[in-house]
């Protein structure tokens, strides 16, 4: 990876936003969604109490396509225990620039290392690998926010650990949880407020 500097970012957004009009293009396919975009723009995949979630996939806009990229913005409120839900890509290898604020990134490795829970602050780069579980936490003073590239992007499948809706979890069948948590005829309980202490049986 290389530093550019603002005079060349400046002139490769100019070639970029003329492309229209006659000048260079990224590349030889024809597109309306070519030229540069603004994330902020698009209505957020995921929005609470605790940060938004913006998100462009390889087929939204041709400049990722020609690369197999997506972009991907996050705001991490801060305090309160916010963070993105412990997740895994299936395809896709995510390089993540924190842009502002601090906090910190926990994530699995066949050897653990010290590194896997430091913390991250503005500046600071880290790259998580397909099929490694990870999470973003804010800190309890200011809010995280992380722009991430997720390489090889085109059908990659998010598998979230936890959560009420989208969690691997839900999505497995009654026989799949029996026989790998060895539950027999017990279900698995739900992890939310509202749920009973006691797992259900049926």
């Amino acid at each position: 990876m290389r530093e550019a500097s603002k005079e060349q970012i400046k002139a490769m957004s100019e070639q970029a936003s003329s492309s229209s009009e006659g000048g260079r293009r990224w590349s030889i396919h024809k597109s309306e969604t070519r030229g540069p975009f603004n994330l902020l723009k698009k209505h957020p995949i995921y929005s609470n109490s605790y940060g938004q979630l913006y998100k462009a996939q390889p087929n939204d806009y041709q400049q990722l396509k020609d690369l197999n990229v997506s972009v991907i913005f996050s705001n991490i409120s801060q305090g309160a225990g916010a963070m993105l839900v412990p997740l895994y890509n299936m395809r896709s290898t995510r390089i993540a620039f924190v842009v502002k604020g601090s906090g910190w990134c926990a994530h699995t490795f066949p050897v653990r290392t010290r590194e896997e829970e430091k913390e991250k602050v503005v500046g600071y780069s880290f790259m998580i690998p397909l099929e490694h579980v990870f999470t973003v936490v804010a800190s309890e003073k200011e809010n995280l926010q992380i722009i991430v590239f997720g390489i090889n992007a085109q059908d990659n499948k998010r598998n979230f650990i936890a959560g009420k809706e989208h969690s691997a979890r839900k999505q497995m069948d009654k026989e799949v949880k029996e026989l790998a948590f060895d539950m027999g005829g017990v279900v698995l309980c739900s992890l939310s407020p509202e749920a009973e202490a006691a797992p259900q049986t049926q």
